[in-house]
């Protein structure tokens, strides 16, 4: 096993068509020298993937947070759960794997 290099990150996500690109959305910087900058969602072997949906377990699909109608912004409490989707969609081959994980900035 090993871990792709951000250089390698960037040209899977940056694929013209007809490839498809590992992972869509993803917000890169506009000049090609700032993709390895501390802004770029690209770092250290990795992509930072930004939240998009938020869903409350127990909720009906009205009520806000249900299926029908997700938060955008919450805060959990002590022993709360969330569903969260990610404004990024995910197309990795058969020969990449990827784990996901929310970075620390996000559990402050």
């Amino acid at each position: 096993m090993s871990l792709l290099r951000d250089e390698e990150l960037i040209a899977a996500i940056t694929v013209q068509a007809p490839a498809v690109p590992y992972v869509e959305n993803v917000a890169l910087p506009a000049d090609p020298a700032e993709r390895y900058s501390k802004d770029s969602p690209v770092q250290a072997s990795s992509i930072d993937l930004r939240i998009g949906n938020i869903y409350l377990p127990g909720e009906k699909e009205a009520d806000l947070g249900g299926a029908q109608n997700p938060k955008y912004d919450h805060s959990l409490r002590t022993g709360e759960t969330a569903v969260v989707t990610t404004m990024e969609t995910l197309h990795l081959p058969n020969n990449v794997a990827g784990f996901g994980f929310p970075p620390s900035r996000v559990s402050f």
